[in-house]
């Protein structure tokens, strides 16, 4: 890979940066308002805030699944000072005591760790540690997903789309079959009959994620004899059609709209600099072949 170095390297440097940090820690009373990140999330400081630092470590950890040689040990002495037993039971009891803390988009990047975990030999120690965590969020997604009654369609965080589809993904791996089942059931009520999606409205001012393309699992994975075709086909207009081609700018008139990058604005701005991950984020379906 050729910039696995360059990753790993900048994935260490975020998770090692304490500040600035953003807990969203509600307060239980007057002695719960220590949020010192580290002592706060032992595992998952760094990187701006928990969500952002599961991610960094699981792609620390794909990383030296798919580029061990060129990683280095600073993943490998970062991932155990983070990835232990006292570390796990805190960031676990934590959820326990605040179910709709990271819901779901953090719980989704935290079972994708465990998953990765498991997968890597070399990673047994960490897989360990992470076990309780994977059950923890496996029990909160059992209790979520039947009471929740909509899904979340816009492109930030709680997109219910692009969470569910990396939770079917970790516990399909971990083999739970009775989470994968229940993501299954709910991700083809809540979009399995989406049709014509209009785009038009794309993106909003500060989506990461677009909510067109990211409908959830695809079809080969929701139903296991698919009969239909893909379900983003089916939900999703042509990006070529005329009303993507509004108002382009000069020298792009052959580029849909939705496919052309934001116009200036100030990345160091948190929300607005979200529009420059990338405006197709939602077509990257996270799957074994591209990691």
């Amino acid at each position: 890979m050729k910039y696995a170095a360059g990753w790993a390297k900048i994935a260490c440097e975020v998770l090692e940066t304490k500040y600035p940090y953003g807990a969203q820690h509600a307060s239980h009373g007057p002695d719960d308002v220590d949020v010192t990140p580290d002592r706060l999330h032992p595992a998952f400081y760094g990187s701006y805030d928990w969500h952002s630092s599961a991610h960094m470590q699981w792609s620390l950890v794909r990383l030296l699944a798919l580029a061990p040689d060129q990683v280095g040990q600073a993943p490998i002495e970062l991932l155990d000072r983070r990835l232990t037993d006292e570390a796990i039971a805190t960031e676990a009891a934590y959820l326990r005591d605040r179910p709709s803390y990271e819901r779901p988009y953090g719980w989704a990047w935290a079972a994708m760790l465990v998953a990765a975990a498991h997968k890597l030999p070399q990673a047994s120690r960490w897989a360990d540690a992470l076990t309780p965590l994977g059950e923890t969020i496996a029990d909160l997604v059992l209790g979520w997903l039947p009471r929740q009654a909509y899904p979340v369609r816009h492109g930030v965080h709680l997109n219910s789309a692009f969470a569910l589809a990396l939770l079917l993904e970790a516990y399909d791996e971990l083999g739970r079959t009775e989470v994968v089942d229940t993501i299954r059931s709910r991700a083809i009520e809540w979009f399995g009959e989406d049709t014509s999606y209009d785009t038009r409205f794309e993106p909003s001012g500060t989506d990461f994620l677009s909510p067109a393309p990211a409908r959830g699992p695809d079809d080969g994975r929701l139903r296991r004899r698919p009969t239909r075709p893909p379900l983003r086909t089916r939900a999703v207009p042509s990006l070529a059609t005329s009303h993507h081609r509004a108002d382009p700018p000069r020298g792009r008139r052959n580029t849909p709209r939705r496919c052309r990058p934001p116009g200036r604005s100030r990345p160091a701005d948190r929300d607005r600099g979200r529009l420059h991950v990338d405006p197709l984020a939602g077509l990257v379906r996270p799957a074994r072949d591209r990691r």
